[in-house]
């Protein structure tokens, strides 16, 4: 997709289809990044967490927890290269 970075969400945000293993508001959250190549610093990562309220409380939530796990790790990234000349633009 040449993309740099990916987010994504997954999980079971109610009302119904929850189970023991799986309860509802159970959600997972992706940071995915694509460094330049041949760096070798590409990585990806998840989180799960456990969330409540009803469907649409438990969606919201989701995203929120996306968009702020991409920008804490866009800060990483950013502190990590800090001082590095790479010669690109600043972020």
């Amino acid at each position: 997709a040449d993309t740099t970075w990916g987010l994504s969400t997954t999980g079971v945000a109610g009302p119904g289809g929850g189970t023991d293993e799986k309860p509802v508001g159970l959600v997972f959250v992706g940071v995915a990044y694509a460094a330049p190549w041949e760096t070798g610093d590409s990585f990806s990562r998840s989180v799960r967490a456990v969330l409540d309220g009803d469907r649409d409380a438990i969606k919201a939530a989701s995203a929120e927890r996306a968009l702020a796990a991409l920008a804490r790790t866009i800060r990483e990234i950013r502190s990590d290269t800090a001082g590095v000349d790479d010669g690109s633009q600043p972020m």
